[in-house]
């Protein structure tokens, strides 16, 4: 209400992260989702060939990547659990 916001309370946006972590959601963005059929679960991303998408997008430290990767996609998989089921634990 006409006051500026704190610099704390101002979401993060993705160029506050380090190179690592934005390449990390660069990534995991261009990653086919998997959902179950019938009940429409989000039941993570395909990795199916996300070596040759590393060597593509010239990602030196594969491992890292991946392990952000899980994270990321571990954080959207407890999120749309919580969603679904109407959890007061929903961000």
């Amino acid at each position: 209400m006409g006051n500026e916001p704190l610099e704390e309370e101002t979401p993060l946006s993705l160029g506050d992260f380090p190179d690592d972590i934005q390449l990390a959601f660069d990534l995991y963005h261009k990653i086919q989702d998997t959902w179950e059929f019938n009940s429409g679960t989000y039941l993570g991303k395909n990795l199916t060939g996300i070596d040759g998408l590393m060597n593509i997008l010239e990602i030196e430290d594969k491992r890292t990547a991946l392990n952000f990767v899980l994270m990321i996609d571990s954080s959207r998989q407890e999120y749309l659990t919580n969603k679904k089921k109407g959890s007061p634990k929903e961000q």
